[in-house]
């Protein structure tokens, strides 16, 4: 009777045992899931046979529904601009007052130019494509902001795991923001469904003549949403300079992980910060 019980015991404490190491296994997995995604979204070119279109380019079907216009800024500039926006925004508008602009601008336009016609991803997406400390800067580049679907996002340089748990991040050899006429495409990624964060999680509500600002030290570079679409686990094509368009391209995952949300933005203007 004893060894029956005692065997009863065992079988029971494996069993705990057992659904101890898997709840633990679960709960590891969960913790390190979005640095392991963020390591394969720009590995390669894109899977063509996994496009599937999410939203159709600028044809004119959704403009009657398009918020065009951002509410929160106005064209008579002025501090009235910035009444609406976050207190760190306006903080960091007002700080960049600090910050050698020219230099900045004018190695912006270097960088743009050297990987113009020469983007090497393999070279490292998670590097800094510039240093901002040479222009009295920290680490922090700017925000986008999309106040229709009430995003107001840090942009940090780099796409690391570290600068992905702060905020969006910029893609090494990717163009950075200017009004540069064409040629230009200004890749910025984010999560979604990132524990205890909100970065791109709402990107699926954008509608085609939504507005994106990108705040710059050395100016608030304004765009258009043209188009989105679902594409394989690998952001490819869409991360590339394409000749004659300016464009920025938000990117974060769909699916769980097992695919990329892509959003084309063209740009339409500049204000100064």
């Amino acid at each position: 009777m004893k060894k029956t019980e005692n065997r009863k015991r065992e079988v029971v404490n494996r069993i705990l045992t057992v659904f101890a190491f898997l709840c633990l296994l679960v709960s590891v997995i969960l913790f390190i899931y979005p640095y392991s995604a963020d390591r394969y979204v720009f590995s390669g070119g894109s899977d063509s046979n996994d496009n599937e279109t999410y939203v159709s380019g600028t044809n004119g079907k959704n403009t009657e529904t398009a918020k065009t216009e951002d509410t929160t800024e106005s064209d008579s500039g002025g501090s009235e601009e910035y009444s609406q926006l976050p207190g760190y925004i306006s903080g960091f508008i007002a700080d960049s007052g600090e910050i050698d602009k020219e230099g900045l601008l004018s190695e912006v336009r270097r960088y743009n130019e050297s990987i113009r016609y020469n983007q090497h991803f393999e070279n490292g997406f998670e590097n800094e494509a510039i240093d901002l400390r040479r222009f009295n800067m920290g680490e922090l580049f700017g925000y986008i902001t999309i106040p229709r679907i009430d995003i107001y996002v840090p942009v940090y340089l780099g796409a690391s795991n570290e600068n992905m748990q702060k905020g969006a991040t910029h893609l090494c050899w990717t163009s950075l923001p200017d009004a540069y006429e064409g040629d230009n495409n200004t890749v910025l990624c984010g999560h979604t469904g990132y524990t205890g964060m909100f970065v791109f999680d709402r990107l699926t509500d954008l509608k085609e003549g939504d507005q994106v600002t990108v705040f710059c030290p050395y100016g608030r570079y304004m765009y258009r949403v043209e188009s989105q679409k679902v594409t394989g686990p690998v952001a490819g094509d869409e991360t590339y300079i394409q000749k004659g368009k300016n464009l920025l391209t938000l990117v974060t995952c769909s699916d769980n992980g097992k695919k990329r949300l892509i959003t084309v933005c063209s740009f339409t203007k500049k204000k100064e910060i």
